[in-house]
């Protein structure tokens, strides 16, 4: 058996962006019921709420992280004029990243951060969420090491993942900073009726997740360019199965 599909860079962005904008329309909802209506509405503040984990946002972008992490694969696999190794770099990464968006990965960083810089409750700022220290090192450290294999791609591509990259780091990083300012002045109380914090939150969240699209668009126009095609085919066991009932088909021949 053989599975193949032909999937349009522009169709799956199309449906990558209405999912998204459903989900940000629903977590409008959400805020909406908590800062007009003051009402949490239970199951579909914890299905959309955009501040929450492990609901359908937090699926959403871990989908588009494993997603990114097959479309680097491929581009590795297929790259014929430049190192693989910057693909596979990435796509690590992203694999991680994916992890981490499931897993909360990030929450255990920011309590290690905060032991080694010195906890004053209250008086963090900008680095109140302090897994942005470690995680913006990192982000800045491998766009470094991207820099040189970026810059060697067709202009397209290049362009693309630059733009791609500034918008999620100013989500993820810059805007989880001041999210966390925020947060820290409410002393972390009645965050879903503080209209500054559902904006910023709601900001990052997009940042986020339009980048990662954007990212995807990207790889696929590189791959369609390359003519990448994925297939997966279904094979039988390479090893004969024993016939039961007695000797196998050829020794009974011989007996006979």
């Amino acid at each position: 058996m053989r599975f193949h599909a032909q999937l349009s860079p522009r169709r799956v962005t199309k449906v990558l962006l209405v999912a998204f904008g459903v989900l940000l329309m629903a977590h409008g909802l959400v805020q909406f019921g908590h800062m007009v209506m003051h009402k949490a509405w239970g199951a579909l503040t914890l299905l959309f709420d955009m501040d929450r984990e492990d609901n359908m946002p937090t699926f959403f972008n871990c989908g588009l992280f494993f997603l990114g992490a097959v479309l680097f694969y491929l581009a590795g696999r297929s790259e014929r004029n430049l190192p693989q190794r910057p693909w596979m770099v990435m796509t690590a990464a992203f694999l991680f990243l994916a992890i981490d968006e499931g897993a909360q990965v990030h929450e255990q960083f920011m309590l290690v951060t905060l032991r080694l810089i010195g906890w004053d409750q209250w008086h963090m700022g900008w680095l109140y969420y302090a897994w942005v220290i470690p995680y913006g090192i990192a982000a800045g450290a491998l766009g470094i090491y991207m820099l040189r294999f970026v810059v060697k791609l067709p202009a397209a591509t290049r362009n693309g993942l630059f733009l791609s990259g500034v918008l999620y780091v100013l989500g993820a990083v810059v805007m989880e900073a001041w999210s966390g300012k925020v947060a820290e002045a409410a002393h972390d109380t009645d965050l879903p009726s503080n209209l500054a914090y559902c904006m910023i939150i709601t900001v990052e969240e997009t940042l986020e997740m339009v980048g990662l699209i954007v990212c995807i668009h990207v790889m696929m126009r590189l791959l369609a360019d390359r003519a990448v095609a994925l297939s997966v085919d279904v094979v039988p066991d390479a090893e004969p199965k024993e016939v039961s009932g007695g000797a196998p088909p050829l020794h009974r021949a011989q007996q006979a």
